[in-house]
């Protein structure tokens, strides 16, 4: 039994341009032929050949992404685009109709950031610190003060070894008992410790009067 054309269900398609937009048109017909038609008719009315456009059935599926809009006056309206030029124009669009002042209005990838997010509102250079900080865990803000740490590091190591060498000297002369050799060996560890001891003072010193003269 043959349904009458006027009462076949339309169904839905879209035709699709192959451009940078990828700009879409959505077509509903009853018959495939119908929906080829309306499609290279769409085409047309652009100045594009119909070779150069898709015919596929349901409806243009959504290729935008969230972006954002932040006013001149520090507000922010989100917006969907297809890309980054689209979202420009979006913007300026929005904010000439916010305010016909000449300003400065930018777009950003992403929807905007809500009360709720830590992020909302922060500036670049506030992100920027809190990365710096989220990362920098020894807190080194720069390469000279990795160098103070570490010389405070190896004077804390080499001031314990010291303290060990000391009492290792002085257990040996209380315990020499007259015996002349290990006397002397106590006296050599005290020598050469205190000589290492004042070796490191004297290191630090003239690393702080270099730091110091050069501005550090």
């Amino acid at each position: 039994m043959l349904v009458p054309t006027d009462k076949v269900k339309a169904k839905d398609w879209h035709c699709t341009i192959n451009d940078r937009l990828k700009t879409c048109q959505n077509i509903s017909a009853q018959f495939d032929s119908q929906a080829e038609q309306k499609c290279a008719d769409f085409c047309t009315s652009k100045n594009i050949q119909p070779v150069n456009c898709n015919l596929a059935p349901y409806t243009c599926p959504d290729l935008s992404k969230d972006y954002r809009c932040e006013l001149k006056d520090k507000s922010c309206v989100n917006m969907r685009a297809l890309d980054d030029n689209d979202a420009e124009q979006k913007c300026k669009k929005i904010c000439s109709e916010k305010d016909p002042k000449p300003g400065v209005c930018n777009y950003a990838l992403y929807a905007c950031p809500t009360n709720n997010d830590p992020l909302a509102g922060a500036s670049v250079d506030a992100l920027k610190k809190q990365a710096q900080s989220a990362l920098n865990q020894a807190k080194f803000g720069t390469p000279v003060d990795l160098i103070n740490r570490a010389i405070k590091i190896l004077m804390a190591f080499i001031g314990s070894i010291s303290l060990v060498l000391y009492i290792y000297a002085g257990f040996l002369w209380m315990t020499a008992s007259g015996n002349t050799e290990q006397v002397g060996k106590a006296k050599t560890t005290m020598v050469w410790t205190t000589l290492g001891v004042v070796m490191m003072l004297a290191s630090y010193m003239l690393a702080s009067f270099i730091f110091k003269s050069l501005g550090l």
